[in-house]
């Protein structure tokens, strides 16, 4: 039905209608209140559903018994719905639902929580995974925009649905890694919303015969000790080497510890000859789970921290000259994401000259610390420990690559006889 408000003169359409794009396990599909808008459309679940045969009965003309006594409740919802519309002048969608349903629905758009999930993780100082849902948010805004979908509250998030969305993204040439992350994200937003309230837990839509999410199989590559070998005994030939060089090699010696942890570092970390941290990924997502990693303080780390640190007495100074007392979140994370940049950028030329096949990197660092434990018979709880992980099994997915003489050797074993 359409609507001309008299004062601004904005068309509108307020119509019941059921959502046959996802069906339920009973075979039903989701009754919904759907307002048009200023060239969108918004979906108000209604708590009924049917399946479509059903439907078709409780809206036809000739409708009787049970099936009219449906059709003329939700002929007065819609109705409801229209003279709201006409009672708000001007029209607002925050006023239309706060009037018809006593409570708003924009709780549970999936984009809202998204963007106020951003906010949350900026507060927190987690910019780069704040970024991260930031692509995320975007992506799926460019995916209604092209197939004309509205804005999905979260029962719209159905497996279907992210099947559609995920093949979107494969057509636009997304890697299947991007699409695992941005689904990661969206799941981890669900499980929120179920906390909340939100969401049935029924409504679900990942895991066992819903929708899973696609995973490319990570091969992770670790040094060789003779690449070790070779880059601790490498002489640079520029500043920009030795730095990046030296950083590198306190990653690896410091339990594999990345960058921003190396940056955030402070005077106060170094207790007993060893550094005390925790990391920054996991320090305000699990408080209570936060255990300080400890690493001993071996020749070759004090001298890096000699040759690169700021000498002073003030416990609260960072250890290395990185990052600046009065730094914001914004301004640690260009500074860590810039520094890791420049570490990255020599390390890779350094390995070039080596004749390193690997790429060097920070994650090369970190990957072949825990590696090189394993190959050396340390027990994986120590090296869970070590790295920072809060599960076993986190760990055994990491550490889940051997080096090839490994591989060689075992395979051999087959024809010892």
């Amino acid at each position: 039905m359409q609507i001309l408000t008299p004062k601004i003169m904005l068309q509108f359409s307020a119509k019941v209608i059921i959502d046959t794009r996802s069906t339920k396990k009973d075979n039903t599909h989701s009754v919904k209140l759907r307002i048009s808008y200023d060239y969108q459309q918004h979906y108000y679940l209604l708590n009924k559903s049917f399946t479509k045969e059903r439907w078709d009965k409780i809206m036809s003309e000739k409708a009787k018994g049970k099936d009219l006594d449906e059709q003329l409740v939700l002929k007065a919802i819609e109705k409801r719905a229209i003279d709201t519309i006409n009672s708000l002048h001007p029209f607002s969608l925050t006023s239309f639902e706060k009037k018809l349903f006593k409570r708003s629905y924009k709780k549970s758009d999936l984009l809202l929580m998204m963007k106020d999930y951003q906010d949350e993780l900026l507060q927190k100082g987690s910019k780069g995974t704040s970024e991260c849902y930031k692509s995320s948010e975007s992506s799926i805004k460019a995916y209604l925009k092209a197939k004309k979908l509205p804005h999905p509250i979260f029962e719209d998030i159905t497996p279907e649905w992210l099947t559609k969305y995920e093949e979107w993204m494969l057509s636009r040439g997304r890697s299947v890694t991007t699409v695992g992350i941005y689904m990661r994200n969206i799941r981890t937003l669900m499980n929120i919303a179920i906390d909340k309230g939100l969401l049935n837990h029924e409504a679900y839509p990942f895991g066992k015969r819903k929708y899973i999410i696609p995973a490319t199989r990570n091969i992770k590559k670790a040094l060789h000790k003779d690449d070790i070998k070779n880059i601790y005994n490498y002489s640079p030939i520029s500043k920009q080497e030795e730095y990046a060089k030296d950083m590198w090699m306190f990653s690896y010696l410091c339990n594999g510890m990345n960058i921003k942890d190396i940056a955030l570092l402070k005077h106060s970390s170094l207790v007993n000859n060893q550094i005390e941290f925790i990391r920054a990924k996991t320090a305000n997502t699990k408080k209570q789970d936060s255990k300080p990693i400890r690493a001993n303080i071996n020749s070759p780390m004090r001298a890096i921290m000699h040759k690169w640190g700021k000498h002073s007495i003030d416990p609260e100074e960072y250890l290395f000259d990185i990052l600046a007392k009065n730094d914001d979140s914004e301004e640690i994370f260009r500074k860590v994401k810039q520094t890791t940049k420049n570490i990255n950028k020599y390390m890779k030329k350094i390995g070039v000259k080596l004749g390193i096949e690997q790429p060097l990197t920070t994650y090369v660092a970190r990957h072949s610390f825990a590696t090189i434990l394993k190959n050396s018979d340390t027990s994986v709880q120590y090296i869970s420990e070590a790295l920072g992980h809060t599960s076993l099994q986190t760990t055994a997915i990491y550490l889940d690559s051997f080096e090839k003489e490994e591989i060689e050797k075992n395979q051999e074993k087959l024809l010892d006889f």
